[in-house]
């Protein structure tokens, strides 16, 4: 097929449309600009709010972070300052008990020099019987002779050590006190100053607002005076060291059981189990049961008791009105036990009467008691010798007090804050239970054993640091609020500042960018470690003798922030709603908005 060839008409026209489309085009030139001068503006506007957005939320996450940083270093602060005092503490504690230990020593030997004495008073009453028994005074005195040599021996070392001791470690404890004191007070300095400089490098221009002085001040004063305060109240004090105390100091001895079931050696602390007869028979009488029963109870042991009491000497329970006693004895012990019933009890009907007595003998006590249909009749406690002693030793360290004369005296006194009456049988390692050793009035002029003060020196229980208990109204101690404000000229003094048309004005509360922060110090003893965990299984709470206190960051409550907000920023925030309370009518409006109007 042959192609033929276009027109000339036709290459004309193309020529003319292609010189039309040039003019066009080049008379649309610079219809872009007339947009982008329009909107030019709008974004350098936009530019310039995200900036100062930006810049503002900025020093508002630096003031956050400076308030966080403040509130808990000083709960660092203070979690070393509590841990430090529970450290000094617990050596306090244990050179107590060491003081303890050295008197303990002291009575030891003045108990084995006791041994001759009464072996003397036995000696002399078998003098009167021939023979047999001048052999056996004879033998006693022998024995005696042996043991006050070896007690002279003992306590001519001991009683001087005692007394180097007992001085050397008072003023340890001092020292510790007196390290214990500065360091609690140069924390408040170093709180302070923590403070202020935590604000400076982490937020310059930033300050304490009005509330966050407040929480300050407030918190100052009762971590001292009440959470963590130096103290001459020795009462809880004097609980711990007694706890802490080891074996020879709380109860030292042995038994040895003679009559018994089975007869042998024992701790001190344990009881034979007697020898006993038990006699039980009964009869039916048509529809009646008539019976009765009759038990006897003995036993005899050779008993060797001895311990060392923290006692409270009279009057406030201050540091110095406490002293150290310590009391040994050695005793032949008896206890004897009658106890009888007799009943007739109708079968049928369940009614039963009955009739029942029991005399026990022992502690140098005759307890009688009598029940008739298990109503008490009678039940009476006589003084009954049931030990014959063998020995007896005290000594003492500190102000006498009531204790001055002898250790019968020292037993009608309670050795804690307790109300008065004699002292628990379970002292002194059980040795009041033996208290004829102290007195014995059975043959002639009545035998007291002086209770001797080794150490004068002694000054009490040290002053120290007692921490604990929980916050009154959430601001103070162990709780700390830190408030902080920067003045928003400050926040934009640094920037390149817009003017004209562009320029964007910043508006904050009370002109202050504002950040809070709460901390607290809390105790916490580690239980997921074997060597930190408690052995008795108790659950710790916060004390002044265990160092397990820390730091953390708190949340703080909606009423903190309404009153933080109230007085630094002069609004009040409730629920999300924020009033300004720039004037009293301002102040007026907000309250009608809750029917609260005046």
């Amino acid at each position: 097929m042959r192609i033929l060839p276009e027109p000339a008409w036709f290459r004309e026209f193309a020529v003319m449309e292609m010189s039309a489309t040039k003019i066009a085009r080049k008379g649309q030139r610079g219809q872009a600009m007339v947009f982008s001068l329009l909107f030019i503006g709008a974004v350098l506007l936009g530019l310039t709010f995200l900036y100062k957005a930006g810049k503002l939320t900025s020093e508002k996450m630096q003031l956050q972070n400076a308030a966080d940083a403040t509130a808990f270093s000083v709960s660092v602060i203070e979690a070393r300052d509590l841990n430090f005092a529970a450290y000094l503490n617990r050596a306090m504690v244990a050179n107590e008990v060491a003081m303890g230990q050295l008197i303990g020593l002291v009575s030891w030997a003045n108990h084995i020099i006791s041994v001759e004495e009464f072996l003397q008073m036995y000696a002399t009453l078998l003098d009167s019987i021939p023979i047999v028994g001048n052999a056996l005074a004879g033998v006693l005195r022998s024995v005696g002779a042996v043991f006050k040599t070896v007690g002279g021996v003992a306590k001519a070392i001991l009683r001087p050590f005692a007394q180097i001791g007992i001085a050397f470690i008072s003023k340890v404890n001092l020292a510790y006190s007196i390290a214990q004191t500065v360091y609690h007070l140069a924390s408040t300095g170093l709180l302070i100053s923590t403070v202020l400089e935590t604000i400076s490098l982490n937020a310059p221009g930033a300050k304490l607002s009005d509330a966050g002085t407040i929480s300050l001040i407030t918190h100052i004063i009762t971590y001292h005076a009440r959470f963590a305060k130096l103290t001459n109240d020795a009462r809880f004090f004097a609980a711990v060291v007694r706890k802490g105390r080891d074996q020879f100091t709380r109860a030292r001895g042995w038994k040895f059981a003679f009559i018994a079931d089975p007869p042998g050696p024992m701790g001190p602390e344990d009881d034979p189990n007697p020898l006993g007869l038990h006699l039980h028979d009964d009869w039916d009488v048509l529809t009646v049961n008539v019976g009765y029963s009759f038990d006897i109870e003995f036993f005899m042991s050779l008993d060797r008791a001895g311990g060392s009491e923290l006692r409270f000497t009279g009057g406030k329970p201050l540091a110095k009105n406490f002293n150290w006693s310590a009391a040994d004895v050695t005793a032949l012990n008896a206890m004897l036990r009658l106890a009888f019933e007799a009943w007739a009890e109708e079968t049928v009907t369940g009614a039963k009467v009955s009739v029942a007595g029991e005399a026990v003998a022992r502690d140098n006590r005759l307890r009688l008691s009598a029940e008739l249909m298990d109503i008490e009749i009678f039940k009476i406690s006589v003084p009954l010798p049931t030990s014959a002693p063998f020995s007896a030793g005290t000594a003492q360290a500190g102000r006498t007090g009531k204790n001055a004369q002898t250790m019968l005296s020292m037993f009608s006194q309670e050795p804690l804050m307790t109300p008065p009456g004699p002292v628990p049988l379970t002292a002194y390692g059980g040795a009041p239970r033996y208290g004829t050793a102290y007195d014995w009035p059975a043959l002639g002029p009545p035998y007291r054993v002086m209770a001797e003060n080794v150490s004068q020196s002694y000054p009490g229980l040290p002053r120290y640091v007692d921490a604990g208990g929980g916050s009154l109204f959430g601001i103070d101690a162990p709780y700390f609020l830190v408030a902080l404000v920067k003045e928003i000229d400050k926040v934009n003094e640094n920037e390149v500042r817009t003017s004209g048309r562009l320029r964007l004005t910043d508006r904050a509360a009370d002109n202050e960018v504002a950040a809070i922060a709460k901390s607290e110090v809390y105790f916490a003893r580690p239980n997921d470690l074997a060597q930190f965990r408690r052995s008795d299984g108790y659950t710790e709470t916060g004390n002044s003798f265990s160092p397990f206190w820390q730091a953390r960051l708190a949340e703080t409550s909606d009423i903190e922030r309404m009153v933080v907000m109230a007085l630094q920023q002069k609004q009040i925030w409730v629920e999300g709603i924020v009033a300004e309370l720039t004037l009293v009518g301002d102040f007026t409006r907000f309250l009608n908005k809750f029917g609260l109007g005046l």
